[in-house]
């Protein structure tokens, strides 16, 4: 049994040994792979440590030859600055000496000047001398006091003076129309020929046609109950005269006979024809004639080119439809003035839209209802203001026919435009009380000067031509005459367009043979 334990021992002590044998082998084993690993990993550290240092020297290089090209470069600049600078030193030094010879010059003339000034001073005061020696002696034989023939001669220099203003004021109204009327013709030329616009004249009444001669009656109504419901709620006139066939509105105001027609066509239309029917259905036309109207204005002034302004002073400009001057429409007066405005802007170099809006809206105040007190510019200035128009703009509708003063040159553009507009052949008419009535005035303006021996007035009152006695109006006084003549003109009369006074100063001479 002990034999058997001391086996078991001994074998336990040789797995025992093997056991530590083998672990020591493992040991030495995984010892040996560690150091080779090691190796290996210092081997690849001494590679890359090599390629770090290779590619280091490299970058160094070329860091190296930029360097030197940078420096190169900067070196070049800058010996190119210094070139310039040492360029700049010798121009200053140049421009040193040259102001160094001026200031030379400079204190030679000055000694020059001092020398004159006190010869001239020296020459003065022996002019002085000779002149109050001369004074004296003049009194003496003269026997005037200083006081006298000082005041001798400024009478006559005054009257010289005179004279010599009144030729340089024919010749400075003589040089500018010969710089401007060719440029003026030119302007208005082309205007007027850009707008060949139809123009449409209306009367005072509007005619409408009865589809049975029975209609009368009930138009009338009993005891003319209807009619004079129908005349005081559209306030125009109506006309049943002996034809059977229509009757007809009189009104000067466009804009409420308008109203009246359309309300009197649904009335016959409708047949029932009553005093509250009158008021129920002209209330109604009024309503359409404003929506229209309102359509109007803004679709002109849309067109036009304006989206600023108020739309109330749109359904203002829209009433200018109702308003005729000389039977010329006022829209298309109005859309004329606008555009000759742009081209003259155009010719000046002005502002072309604000030319624009002064023409556009110059007679906006023909817009108000005619029973208003005022002007149609003083009107149209206070409603043009009221919706915040510009002071330019303002001006413009105040003083385009001079009634204010004149405070820009849009104004004048203005005027100028109103005026090509209403003169152009056609445009307007007037009646021919009207027309012989401006003639005679015309006429009698010019024969209340002296010295006008004949006047007629020609081409239909748009040239007055005066004929003066050569013995009673000098050449200058015939420029201040024709002057005063067309001032006066412009004060007293109401005329389209323009009138040219032409004063024709002729001499004769007449001898007889026997």
């Amino acid at each position: 049994m002990e034999h058997y334990i001391l086996i078991a021992g001994a074998v336990l002590a040789a797995i025992g040994i093997i056991c530590i044998i083998i672990t020591v082998l493992a040991i030495n084993k995984s010892k040996f792979k560690l150091e080779k690993q090691v190796l290996e990993t210092e081997k690849e550290r001494d590679n890359i440590l090599a390629q770090a240092r290779i590619d280091a020297e490299g970058a160094v290089k070329n860091l190296r030859k930029e360097l030197d090209k940078e420096q190169s470069i900067a070196m070049k600049q800058l010996r190119k600055k210094e070139s310039e600078v040492d360029k700049r030193f010798s121009m200053v030094d140049r421009k040193h000496e040259s102001f160094d010879q001026r200031e030379k010059e400079i204190s030679e003339f000055e000694n020059s000047v001092k020398l004159k000034e006190k010869k001239i001073e020296d020459e003065r005061n022996e002019l002085k001398k000779i002149i109050d020696h001369e004074k004296r002696e003049l009194t003496k034989i003269s026997g005037l006091t200083p006081e006298s023939a000082k005041k001798m001669y400024i009478d006559r220099i005054k009257e010289e003076l005179d004279t010599e203003s009144k030729l340089e004021i024919t010749k400075k109204i003589e040089q500018i129309k010969e710089d401007a009327d060719d440029k003026a013709r030119e302007i208005i030329a082309d205007s007027m020929q850009r707008l060949a616009h139809e123009v449409t004249t209306e009367t005072t009444t509007s005619q409408i046609v009865l589809p049975k001669e029975e209609m009368k009656g009930k138009i009338i109504g009993k005891e003319g109950r209807n009619i004079r419901a129908f005349e005081e709620a559209t306030g125009v006139d109506v006309i049943v005269d002996d034809h059977p066939k229509h009757i007809v509105l009189s009104a000067f105001d466009s804009y409420r006979r308008e109203i009246a027609k359309r309300a009197m066509d649904k009335l016959i239309t409708d047949g029932r024809i009553h005093p509250s029917r009158i008021e129920e259905v002209v209330k109604e036309m009024e309503e359409i004639v404003d929506e229209e109207t309102r359509k109007l204005g803004e679709q002109k002034i849309l067109e036009a080119g304006f989206t600023d302004i108020h739309p109330e002073l749109m359904k203002t400009f829209g009433r200018l439809k109702f308003r005729q001057s000389y039977g010329q429409n006022q829209v298309s007066h109005s859309i004329q003035v606008m555009d000759l405005c742009d081209y003259i802007a155009l010719e000046l170099g002005l502002d072309r839209k604000l030319a624009k809006r002064c023409g556009l809206l110059h007679d906006i105040g023909k817009a108000i209802d005619q029973g208003e007190k005022g002007t149609h510019p003083a009107m149209g200035y206070e409603i043009a203001k009221k919706f915040g128009e510009d002071s330019i703009v303002l001006n413009a509708i105040a003083a385009h026919h001079e009634g204010v003063e004149v405070e820009s040159i849009y104004t004048v553009v203005t005027a100028v435009a109103d005026a090509i507009s209403a003169a152009r052949p056609g445009a307007r008419r007037e009646s021919t009380e009207k027309y012989f009535e401006r003639m005679e005035n015309l006429e009698s303006i010019a024969n209340s000067y002296k010295g006008v021996s004949k006047v007629f007035a020609m081409r239909a009152g748009r040239e007055l031509r005066i004929s003066v006695d050569s013995g009673s109006v000098s050449d200058t006084e015939g420029v201040m005459l024709s002057r005063d003549i067309a001032k006066r003109i412009e004060k007293e009369l109401t005329y389209p367009g323009e009138v040219k006074v032409t004063l024709v100063r002729e001499t004769r001479f007449v001898e007889y043979a026997r």
